[in-house]
């Protein structure tokens, strides 16, 4: 069975007697959403009471059967939608101000035993060693760059019967 657009606007039936008001049963106008005896504002579908602090939903669509019509948020969820991952890139630091700080303290205690040029080839060769060995050892040296990638998604609500957005009340 195909579903067309006509098959399912038909699923979308409103719920309990549409011309009495759900509250006090006084007559009302089938299309109404608020009872002008007793004051209170219902779901045009599911006719519930609907308080000024929840969430309350209309169709801004000018040709839809619920256009304007007050619609709670249980009969109108929430949906989510995935959207484009936000891509940016960061710098990393490395472990080489820590190398190089173990490589001048090496140098300036060998500096007290021999020459300079000795305690400053010492300290080369020993802050390239280490900086091999932490390359080897699948740690980062110097600075690099981080791709991060941060999902996102938005939440949305649209009208039951049309499908179109709607326009939240308060």
């Amino acid at each position: 069975m195909e579903s067309t657009p006509e098959a399912t606007m038909n699923d979308v039936q409103r719920l309990g007697d549409t011309r009495k008001c759900p509250a006090c049963g006084s007559e009302i106008d089938p299309g109404a959403y608020h009872c002008p005896r007793c004051r209170n504002y219902f779901c045009y579908r599911c006719r519930s009471r609907v308080s000024t602090s929840e969430p309350q939903f209309q169709c801004i669509n000018q040709q839809c059967d619920y256009h304007g019509k007050l619609i709670c948020s249980v009969c109108d969820p929430e949906v989510v939608k995935e959207e484009e991952p936000t891509i940016y890139q960061d710098r990393v630091g490395g472990w080489w101000p820590a190398v190089a700080t173990c490589a001048v303290i090496l140098f300036l205690v060998a500096l007290f035993y021999t020459h300079f040029w000795i305690a400053l080839s010492l300290a080369a060769a020993a802050f390239a060693s280490a900086a091999y060995g932490f390359h080897r050892a699948g740690l980062n040296v110097f600075d690099s760059v981080k791709k991060v990638i941060e999902p996102r998604h938005s939440t949305h609500h649209s009208c039951i019967r049309c499908s179109k957005p709607v326009k939240e009340c308060r």
